[in-house]
């Protein structure tokens, strides 16, 4: 973690304690890297810390529910798609619904369904 900053949130796999690690190294375009940078940043993170995050997060799809997993996985393959394509589509449904309902839908919702304009 960055020193002297308090993380808002755990990193993914933090106090995993593990003696087997692999160096990778990655080369990624300039304002790519920037945005990693600044989003590990924000989180009180290493850039490391951030990039196991996602990747851990991508492929444990997101710490969700054995049962929700085998189901979503089951959907990706029988619309023939991989988990990147399927994710995408997703967000795009999520993306109609909000074109169609306003941002925050699910909180406009639970307030009897007014939404602030």
């Amino acid at each position: 973690m960055s020193p002297g900053k308090e993380p808002l949130e755990l990193p993914a796999r933090a106090g995993t304690n593990t003696s087997e690690k692999v160096v990778v190294t990655f080369r990624l375009p300039r304002d790519l890297a920037g945005w990693l940078g600044r989003e590990a940043e924000k989180r009180g993170w290493s850039m490391n810390e951030f990039m196991v995050t996602v990747a851990h997060d991508l492929f444990a799809w997101y710490s969700l529910p054995d049962i929700v997993v085998e189901q979503l996985e089951a959907d990706a393959e029988a619309m023939g798609l991989d988990r990147r394509k399927y994710i995408t589509r997703v967000l795009m449904r999520r993306y109609h619904e909000v074109l169609e309902k306003g941002p925050g839908l699910e909180k406009a919702a639970h307030a009897g369904g007014k939404r602030a304009k």
